[in-house]
């Protein structure tokens, strides 16, 4: 097997650890976006989302609602989010994991939820 597969296969096991994060999610859908030069999280539950009010954590993360559903959340200063304890958010808010790494988008759905 060449280096580059199984980097691949690698990068398949990070992912599927998302898997739960994924299920506490309102509609059972996560897409994930890494802005690395922003070093900023973009994580949305629902694809198109028109947020109408947000709200500032102590813990530098932005909460986005679309009336009273929470539609994403935005994680400033990802990487330093990493190392140090889960921000404190609301039970509605799904965390998610953040590999450190290039810009990169993902989209995970569970149907049905496992």
């Amino acid at each position: 097997m060449t280096n580059q597969r199984k980097m691949t296969i690698a990068n398949i096991q990070e992912y599927l650890q998302l898997i739960p994060a994924v299920n506490r999610a309102p509609p059972h859908a996560v897409w994930l976006t890494y802005d690395a030069e922003a070093d900023t999280l973009y994580v949305n539950y629902k694809k198109p989302g028109h947020a109408t009010d947000s709200e500032l954590t102590d813990d530098d993360v932005i909460i986005r609602y679309e009336g009273d559903e929470v539609i994403g959340f935005t994680v400033l200063r990802a990487k330093s989010a990493t190392q140090k304890k889960p921000p404190n958010l609301p039970d509605s808010v799904a965390t998610l994991g953040l590999s450190q790494g290039q810009h990169g988008v993902v989209g995970l759905t569970s149907y049905p939820p496992l």
